[in-house]
């Protein structure tokens, strides 16, 4: 299972959290994303308001990217350090979990 640790996808082993099934609204905003990464000159941003999702839905938007597209990265920009670690053990929780759309 991969995770995310100082901005390096690893795959050291993890114990998976349970999470929440996808919203209906997650889950046709990760369809669309998907679907908008083929344009791979494309910069991607998910935009909800507060308390929708963001991080669940942009995790399960780069699991299924990596999947497809082994070897490839994924960049996630936040404006400090505590919003990386917070999106880091969000998807290493979800790698396992994904895959519901």
């Amino acid at each position: 299972m991969p995770y995310l640790s100082s901005g390096c996808l690893s795959t050291k082993n993890i114990q998976q959290d349970s999470l929440p099934p996808l919203r209906s609204y997650q889950k046709e905003a990760v369809k669309a994303i998907l679907k908008s990464i083929q344009h791979l000159d494309r910069m991607h941003v998910l935009e909800l308001p507060p308390g929708a999702g963001k991080t669940r839905t942009a995790n399960e938007v780069i699991i299924a990217y990596l999947r497809q597209n082994p070897g490839q990265k994924v960049l996630w920009l936040a404006k400090d350090w505590v919003l990386l670690e917070q999106a880091s053990s969000a998807l290493a929780a979800g790698w396992g979990m994904s895959g519901e759309i």
